[in-house]
């Protein structure tokens, strides 16, 4: 029986510690098979790593912020290079809109945020809101079963 591709990154995406024999039983398939299956979407670029979800509020982090900016192109280069080389920004994206890029960043203290946003505007324009409370945590993307594309 073939392994369904959506069916075992649903499952890695819930908990990617789960286990090989642990998968196998939920597929009913054996053991080798996935295993083979599971290195076959890592190398074909399915499955680009493992990350552990840590709780940033007990690490001190309190202040999450999503910080839009509006990067002019010829800055885009030396301000890629600043967002990579700082570790409060978590992710960021370009964007269509009024900015040209959105980027989501933690701090434990406002006063780092008003030195990053100090940082960040030298770039270009920024707009910047504060996170309140989380109301959906990632989940990863739910693929569809019954579809088995690229099986």
């Amino acid at each position: 029986m073939s392994i369904n591709n959506n069916k075992l990154l649903n499952y890695l995406q819930q908990n990617a510690r789960i286990s090989v024999s642990q998968l196998a039983k939920r597929l009913f398939v054996s053991s080798p098979s996935v295993s083979e299956k599971v290195h076959k979407l890592e190398r074909d670029g399915y499955i680009t790593g493992y990350l552990t979800q840590i709780n940033v509020k007990k690490l001190g982090y309190h202040v999450k912020v999503y910080v839009s900016v509006n990067v002019e192109p010829k800055d885009k280069q030396r301000f890629t290079t600043f967002l990579t080389q700082n570790p409060n920004v978590i992710f960021a994206d370009v964007v269509t809109g009024d900015f040209t890029m959105m980027l989501c960043a933690l701090f434990k203290e406002s006063e780092d945020l008003e030195t990053f946003i100090n940082q960040v505007q030298k770039f270009g324009r920024t707009r910047t809101n504060m996170v309140f409370s989380a109301v959906l945590g990632y989940r990863g993307v739910k693929l569809d079963e019954q579809n088995r594309a690229d099986d």
